[in-house]
């Protein structure tokens, strides 16, 4: 896939911040996938930020602010992707249906955002990213579909947890996946 592909697959239903647009961002990639998990299960894992390294191999050194540990509206977390560290911030955050973040490296301001749309069968999970200034541009010009891999890694990874039998994933003794469950 290609930006100019990913950006005529974008979703409709994806909320933009003002001023952010894929059509004007420096890059862009829509990933999307069916999950046969109820909407609860996958946010639970996507809330559950620290526990992202153990499950997706392309997010490392996560520290989530909040003391529950988990992802919520106006939490701020440090991460590491894409061989860049990361400093996010909630901005949308919609129980089991809307999960968005700003991120900020050194030349690179992002929007990322999740949209859970539950179906008969799973979830309808969307995953959209743009980036903006020098880093976006580099990675644009020398990989422009390296964003679209990675993230059709995690979606693909998130899938896999998600539809695993339950006693046969590890994470019900993990602490912040159990906060996540109670939510």
């Amino acid at each position: 896939m290609t930006i100019q592909d990913d950006i005529t697959h974008r979703s409709a239903d994806i909320h933009w911040p003002d001023g952010l647009d894929p059509t004007d961002a420096d890059l862009f990639a829509h990933n999307e996938i069916v999950i046969e998990a109820p909407a609860q299960e996958i946010w639970q894992r996507l809330i559950a930020a620290t526990t992202w390294p153990s499950w997706y191999s392309n997010a490392a050194d996560v520290v989530v602010t909040n003391p529950s540990q988990l992802l919520g509206d106006g939490v701020s977390f440090e991460w590491s992707t894409f061989g860049l560290k990361i400093s996010s911030t909630v901005a949308e955050f919609v129980p089991t249906a809307r999960l968005g973040w700003y991120g900020r490296s050194q030349g690179l301001q992002a929007y990322h955002t999740w949209l859970l749309v539950p179906r008969e069968r799973g979830t309808y999970v969307v995953m959209e990213e743009i980036g903006l200034g020098d880093a976006a541009k580099g990675l644009a010009q020398t990989n422009p579909g390296h964003m679209h891999r990675g993230h059709d890694l995690w979606n693909i990874s998130l899938k896999f947890l998600c539809e695993t039998r339950p006693d046969a994933v590890h994470y019900e003794t993990d602490a912040t996946y159990a906060n996540a469950k109670e939510l």
